[in-house]
């Protein structure tokens, strides 16, 4: 079966069809400005953030001149690759965004919405009533991020903050007034973006 390879050529990414005992014909197409984000067992490319096609993981021969492991490496062997790219709109960050939920004296659960981040996961931990830690990994540069809340029970009364710490944890706490407070994250929408 015919698999594509991907490769960088100036500011272009070229995707190349590579016949396998000439069963198709050989065809290369190339993006300005591309994108991806993880489908459901698939990568969808795009372009401009224009959605321009989708590539199944056993359709992907090699990345950069290597065969990728899995579905997720294949996403961060083509992130990687094209990560100087901001050509005709490109964002100049990646981006995770998530909805954060905290009940009783539980770690908040994230529900990621877009994760752009190569190899980028969080691990919440409750630290004290109303304080939460969101351990990052890989270690965030706090030269390169920004990090927003938003607090959408603000007529409530709630108070929620948000800080980046040295060692690049991002730590929230939750108030109701004054008074350290749990139970106040219910699908708090989180944005953490990396700039190139």
């Amino acid at each position: 079966m015919a698999k594509y390879s991907f490769d960088v050529s100036g500011n272009q990414l070229i995707v190349s069809l590579v016949p396998v005992l000439a069963d198709v014909q050989p065809t290369s197409m190339s993006y300005l400005a591309p994108s991806f984000k993880i489908g459901v067992g698939k990568i969808n490319a795009y372009e401009y953030g224009q959605p321009k096609q989708s590539f199944l993981f056993t359709e992907i021969g090699e990345i950069d001149g290597v065969a990728p492991t899995d579905l997720q490496d294949a996403f961060d062997k083509l992130t990687a690759l094209t990560a100087n790219f901001n050509g005709g709109g490109a964002a100049p960050y990646k981006v995770y965004t998530a909805l954060l939920t905290q009940t009783g004296t539980n770690a908040p659960v994230a529900t990621v919405l877009e994760n752009t981040i190569p190899g980028f996961s969080i691990t919440p931990k409750r630290s004290f009533t109303g304080l939460y830690q969101l351990i990052c990994t890989p270690v965030l540069d706090i030269n390169k991020v920004y990090f927003d809340v938003i607090n959408t029970q603000i007529f409530s009364g709630f108070i929620i903050s948000k800080e980046i710490t040295v060692e690049g944890i991002v730590q929230i706490s939750t108030k109701n007034g004054s008074t350290p407070t749990d139970g106040i994250l219910s699908r708090t929408p989180i944005e953490i973006r990396v700039y190139n």
